[in-house]
Order: structure tokens, then C-alpha cells, then sequence
């Protein structure tokens, strides 16, 4: 029955077009139906889409429907009542500077892609790796929650020592090791291995530090509480269920959207700044050029010329 009634509806929608095409001409000339309103240009747009629909299922693809996009035609509605002549000035006002503002997004879109290429070699891989907390013996004096709060019998303040023995060994999966919370945001703390060339290359260096499964990492550089040989930096997997990360186009893509939309934005200057300490005042820098040339600039540009296409 509603296959039936759907039939009924598109063949009137179809006789409504072909009469106003019939009465008023179709494109060539400035008052002819496809031009003079822009309600018959979404029209003729729902139109054609319908008829691919059809054809889409009569070819065999039962799941095809354009249905949601029938619903923008609900709008014409809007155009028989006095009180929504605003909305209806608005929607005129878009579809006159719609070359405009299809300009400067395929500006921003080819402005993206080539920031994306650029910073696939520089940042790829390194939103998935994270510092690591390494499990110590805390040793008598140490109390918790799971110790009710009171240190061992054993525990002597006066003669007391930090424990230096650790309960992991070279066998230990990089992924029994928990994640580092640090008490202040972005909380996580992303990080950098370094493969060196020769032997002891960033031994004297102390924005490295070698863990014990022979890897130098920036896990403690620029932090000045850190304690050595706590931490160690491994692969864990990219961030914002796996979103957020420069290791493919379209990865890098979604990312840099964040910084455009802005949603999240400081958590992808975090992690590149983090996973880049050496690069950290360029990346500063870069991406206060990227707000300036998208989210300011060309999006200001885009507003600017809604609003004078709307004065005039």
C-alpha cells in the first residue's frame, strides 16, 4: 500500500514539474521555471534523484532510497506563509552567493589536503604512542586504601630508603603496562622513541631516557617532577576511538577538521606537541597559522559574503 501511494505522489510531483516546465520554459532565459525560484530548482533536484532511486532498485540494489533528501522539499512549504519570509530571504541569500561560498570550500579543502600531505611525514604514528607507568615495589612505609591506610610493622621512617626493585622484566608485553595519568590536562602524556645510530648517542642527554627494554624516550623531558626509570614510552593506539591521528589521509583529514570545526582542537596541539618535544615551539607556531588561515580567514571570508550578498 505505501509502495502504491509512494507512485501516486511521484507521478503528481512529476506533473506538477513538467507543467510549470511547459508553462514558463525550462532553463534558457531568466524567467523560465528552473530559474526563476529556487524551490523548482530543488525540485527538479529531488526529481532527478527519485528517478536514480528507481533505477537503482529496478537494477537490483533494494537498499537504495532517498528519502531524507525528500524531506527538504517540506521548505516549499515555508514559501505560502508571510511569517516565515525571513527564512525564505535567508535561503534566497544562500543560493545567490552559492558560487562564492563553493570557492572557498574547495579553497579549504585544497588548503587541508596539502597540510594533511605535509604532515603525514612529520607526525605520522606519533599520536599512538603514550607514557607508561612502570610497576615498582613501594617497599613497608608505602600506605593506601588497599592497606587501610596504615604502613607496615616494618616500616622505619629513620632508616627508611626508596625501593629500587622492579617486578617487570625484557618479557613483559609493552600492553600490561597501565597508561600515565598526570594530575593536571590534558592528563595523558604522548611521547617520542629515539633509535640511535651509535652507542650511548643520548646517554648525556636529558630529554631522553633509555628504559629498560633498551628504547630512549621523551616521557621526562620538560617535566621537573618526573622520577627516572618510572615511566617508558610504547605504542597504545590512537586516540578519540582511533579518529584522531596523522598516519593516513584520511586520518590526517578528520584531525585537522578538529582545528577547523574547533572541536577538540587542543588535544591535537597537545599530542603533537608532546610526541614532538624538539618541534614544540614550530608546531606552537603552526598551528596558530592554521586557526589564522581557516577557522579566521577563510571562514570569516565566507561569512562576509553571505552577509553582503544578504545587504544587497
Amino acid at each position: 500500500m505505501f509502495d502504491v501511494g509512494e507512485y501516486i505522489f511521484t507521478g503528481i510531483f512529476a506533473f506538477e514539474i513538467l507543467v510549470g516546465i511547459t508553462a514558463l520554459g525550462f532553463v534558457n532565459g531568466p524567467t523560465t521555471w528552473l530559474r526563476i525560484s529556487g524551490m523548482n530548482t530543488l525540485d527538479f533536484v529531488i526529481m532527478i534523484a527519485i528517478i536514480i532511486e528507481n533505477l537503482l532498485i529496478a537494477m537490483g540494489n533494494s537498499t537504495a532510497t532517498v528519502l531524507p533528501f525528500r524531506m527538504l522539499r517540506t521548505l516549499k512549504i515555508l514559501s505560502y506563509f508571510k511569517m516565515f519570509w525571513a527564512i525564505r530571504v535567508i535561503v534566497a541569500t544562500l543560493m545567490i552567493a552559492g558560487k562564492q561560498i563553493l570557492t572557498l570550500i574547495f579553497v579549504l579543502i585544497f588548503l587541508l589536503l596539502a597540510i594533511s600531505t605535509l604532515l603525514l611525514e612529520f607526525l605520522q604514528s606519533n599520536f599512538s604512542r603514550s607514557c607508561v607507568v612502570l610497576d615498582q615495589s613501594n617497599g613497608p612505609c608505602v600506605a593506601d586504601f588497599s592497606t587501610g591506610w596504615a604502613s607496615s610493622s616494618e616500616c622505619d621512617f629513620m632508616n627508611w630508603q626508596h625501593p629500587k626493585k622492579q617486578t617487570h622484566s625484557f618479557d613483559t608485553p609493552d600492553s600490561d603496562f597501565p597508561t600515565m595519568i598526570e594530575d593536571y590536562y590534558p592528563f595523558q602524556r604522548w611521547c617520542k622513541i629515539m633509535i640511535n645510530t651509535t652507542a650511548g648517542q643520548y646517554d648525556n642527554d636529558p630529554n631522553y631516557e633509555l628504559d629498560f627494554k633498551g628504547r630512549y624516550h621523551t616521557c621526562g623531558a620538560g617535566r621537573k617532577r618526573y622520577q627516572p626509570r618510572t615511566e617508558m614510552c610504547v605504542e597504545v593506539g590512537n586516540p578519540s576511538l582511533g579518529l584522531s591521528h596523522f598516519d593516513d589521509l584520511e586520518g590526517s583529514l578528520v584531525t585537522l577538521m578538529q582545528g577547523v570545526a574547533p572541536d577538540s582542537y587542543y588535544d591535537v596541539i597537545w599530542r603533537s606537541v608532546f610526541s614532538e618535544p624538539q618541534a614544540s615551539g614550530f608546531l606552537l607556531i603552526f598551528w596558530i597559522i592554521f586557526t589564522v588561515l581557516t577557522t579566521w580567514l577563510l571562514l570569516g571570508i565566507g561569512v562576509s559574503v553571505v552577509t553582503g550578498t544578504f545587504k544587497v
